[in-house]
């Protein structure tokens, strides 16, 4: 199986503060995560994103159940994707039934991807 097609989901363990009880984050970006996106074709990725967004089978699934399987689950979204289009992020989102994030962030438009997510994160 082609290794760029598996999503890769990152998640984050975070004690409460003040209690002995864990809160459970699952952390994840969109753009050929949840998202059918192509980033590293200009033109396929842009086209898509006007007019064929499509999201990875059952992901949304896979995330609902994972945060239901939590007592205190939260859904956070680091997108690579620039602030401008923040409004279409949270349009796929909701469109495709993926869990309301508790955290959504999309970088400024000439801020460097790799750097924006592990600050974001």
């Amino acid at each position: 199986m082609n290794r760029k097609l598996v999503p890769l989901v990152l998640f984050f363990a975070l004690l409460t503060s003040g209690q002995s009880a864990s809160a459970y984050v699952l952390v994840t970006d969109v753009d050929d995560t949840i998202k059918v996106t192509h980033v590293r074709d200009v033109v396929d990725r842009t086209v898509r994103f006007f007019t064929e967004p499509q999201s990875f089978a059952g992901m949304d699934l896979l995330y609902k159940r994972m945060l239901n399987s939590q007592p205190h689950g939260e859904f956070a979204v680091v997108s690579g994707a620039p602030r401008a289009v923040q409004m279409a992020v949270q349009w796929f989102l909701v469109a495709f039934g993926f869990p309301a994030p508790s955290y959504l962030q999309t970088r400024e438009m000439f801020e460097d991807t790799a750097l924006f997510k592990i600050k974001a994160i």
